[in-house]
């Protein structure tokens, strides 16, 4: 089985390396530094991405390295962009941790959100300090507890997942979970008052918007419903 550890890469190279180096008891075969989706006139992102490179070039004759990218301004994007990154490595069979040791805050928290979405392994790191209270690299790397998330029941799950990025109307959405369904049939008018009833719930929720134009009624998934749909979605 090979070993995933995604790594969020911050501004500090030494402790970032070092973070990598202490997760002894996680043999990684391969490595995925995260960085800010790119934005060249921010300096702290152009460093990011320098330390990213850096480490690469380091590391790539020892295993496999990517270089991926997250939005750190939208942590729920974020979140649900990682939730991609480990179900794809799960398709393949590989086992993955994260590792938010020398991560930007924004970026720990949806590392976070990530591994208790997906039941996976998070570590982080404690500081350790000289005499003078200076940092002075890590005292040790720590595992953090992940919570249990409860998730919307079976049929809402299949419903996030068929409204995908967004549908024109109910009646589309009706029509995509039921192929060859009649319009006005006693069929068709049934399953538009059951996705009605989910439908409100899951607005409620926080997972999806609606929004009239003319007649219809779009429906899109909100940030948190985004990443409940990629939960699952391997």
């Amino acid at each position: 089985m090979e070993h995933t550890q995604i790594v969020f890469v911050g501004h500090h190279k030494n402790q970032l390396i070092e973070s990598i180096r202490m997760v002894q008891d996680f043999d990684t075969t391969r490595l995925i530094l995260i960085i800010s989706e790119r934005d060249r006139n921010s300096a702290p992102d152009r460093r990011s991405e320098e330390i990213a490179m850096e480490i690469y070039n380091d590391y790539i004759s020892r295993m496999d390295v990517i270089i991926a990218h997250a939005d750190k301004r939208n942590i729920l994007n974020a979140a649900s962009q990682i939730i991609a990154i480990i179900r794809g490595e799960q398709y393949f069979g590989n086992k993955v941790i994260i590792n938010i040791a020398n991560s930007l805050r924004s970026f720990a928290l949806a590392g976070y959100i990530a591994a208790c979405m997906t039941c996976i392994k998070v570590i982080t790191s404690i500081t350790g300090y000289d005499d003078h209270f200076m940092e002075s690299g890590i005292e040790k790397m720590i595992d953090v507890p992940t919570l249990i998330v409860s998730v919307p029941r079976k049929e809402q799950q299949e419903i996030l997942s068929t409204i995908g990025n967004g549908v024109g109307s109910l009646d589309d959405l009706i029509y995509h979970l039921n192929p060859g369904i009649s319009k006005n049939s006693e069929e068709f008018f049934k399953e538009r008052s059951r996705l009605s009833h989910h439908l409100k719930k899951m607005e409620e929720d926080g997972l999806i918007t609606k929004r009239k134009i003319g007649k219809k009624i779009q429906i899109k998934p909100l940030d948190l419903g985004m990443v409940i749909r990629d939960r699952d979605e391997i």
